[in-house]
């Protein structure tokens, strides 16, 4: 039975090469971890060491969790490769410290740490979603107060602090709220709390059992669109900098390879193809032809190399084929041809006398043999397309 989690589905949502490269080719990462996402580790690590002492009657001081935390640092780092740092003028000392003020905020704001009675600390727990699939439940602290509310604690130490709506539409700690409910039938209220580390905030939302419910079945499509996906495309975004499969994904990793590339291989080095085409811009009144030509060799450099996006030292080229469907022109036999069909199968009027646009849409709606009678009509087009930006770094 397939287990999802939030993080695997946020995956597929961020990146759906990334989804496939980390859940179904399970293809090992080289190089050690984020810096941004080893610091939350020890934060967490240290928050549930402080909570376990608490559950056996012993509050320790601030300095013993500050200085339990410097251990975990040292005795994870030393299994781990050199730490990833990705944001410029920081360094390991300086994140270091920033887990510390983190902690030693939320030690001063929730000391004696009695507000409620911690169950669970960092669970690993299975919600059965439709007898087929099954979603991980790991909350960071699980915990039930005098009155009988039950709560989700989960410990944030990244360096965006959300909105309330936000928050009010976060699906993350509500799947582990449908989880509580029906582990624990007396829970009548599941508070859901965000605790901001850096920001020395506490945010919170409740659910009700109808917003379980419409949630749930929101996840269950989101699964099954995963299930369903055919084609994983990357998408290029800000979350690239963190991406550990740069070097085999096709949006990046010829800017990996242009080392490797000799420099007389003219016809396929992408480096210099992107190269040209940027000088070639600043006399474009004069080499309109050339750049062009340069579009294709750099389209065709792509296509070979297996690759989206094609790296010069001072610009990328994106390359983008598409396919349309190109239908008879107006005031032709074919245009009359066309329109007979649609009338055969009812959809003339629906179709807005031929709106060739909405025509195309209606072929992803019809049954798979209306839509082959009407593709007849129509000519499928293929295209390359190749834009430029500037490097980033």
């Amino acid at each position: 039975m397939p287990t999802y989690s939030h993080s695997k589905i946020n995956t597929f949502e961020q990146c759906s090469l990334k989804y496939k490269f980390r859940y179904i080719d399970r293809i090992p990462v080289e190089g050690g971890p984020g810096i941004e996402a080893f610091m939350g580790s020890m934060v967490h690590e240290a928050l549930e060491e402080l909570y376990e002492q608490v559950l056996n009657g012993k509050i320790p001081s601030e300095e013993e969790v500050v200085t339990r935390y410097k251990e975990l640092w040292e005795e994870h780092k030393e299994g781990e490769e050199e730490l990833v740092i990705v944001k410029e003028g920081m360094s390991e000392d300086d994140y270091k410290n920033l887990g510390e003020e983190m902690l030693r905020n939320y030690y001063r704001r929730h000391y004696p740490f009695n507000d409620s009675k911690t169950i669970g600390l960092e669970t690993q727990e299975l919600l059965d979603l439709d007898g087929s699939r099954k979603y991980h439940i790991r909350i960071d602290r699980f915990a039930k107060k005098e009155d009988g509310t039950y709560e989700v604690h989960d410990y944030k130490t990244g360096g965006r602090l959300p909105r309330q709506e936000d928050i009010d539409q976060d699906t993350q700690l509500a799947m582990y709220s449908i989880w509580v409910r029906e582990k624990y039938p007396d829970a009548k209220r599941v508070r859901l709390i965000w605790h901001y580390l850096k920001f020395e905030e506490d945010l919170e939302t409740q659910k009700s059992p109808e917003e379980l419910e419409k949630i749930k079945e929101e996840i269950l499509e989101k699964i099954k669109k995963i299930e369903q996906a055919e084609s994983f495309e990357p998408n290029v975004s800000a979350l690239c900098n963190w991406c550990e499969y740069q070097e085999i994904c096709p949006a990046w990793k010829h800017k990996f390879k242009q080392e490797e590339e000799e420099p007389e291989e003219e016809a396929l080095n992408g480096k210099q193809l992107v190269d040209e085409y940027v000088e070639a811009k600043e006399e474009y009144d004069k080499l309109k032809d050339k750049l062009v030509e340069l579009k294709k060799k750099i389209a065709d450099y792509a296509r070979k190399e297996g690759v989206t996006t094609v790296f010069g030292s001072r610009a990328k080229a994106n390359v983008k084929e598409t396919a349309r469907y190109s239908w008879p022109p107006k005031n032709t036999e074919e245009r009359e041809e066309l329109k007979l069909a649609l009338k055969e199968i009812q959809l003339y009027d629906k179709a807005s006398d031929i709106d060739t646009t909405e025509l195309t849409h209606l072929l992803e709606e019809l049954p798979e043999e209306q839509a082959e009678r009407i593709k007849e009509f129509a000519k499928l087009v293929k295209s390359v397309r190749v834009t430029f930006s500037k490097n980033t770094d």
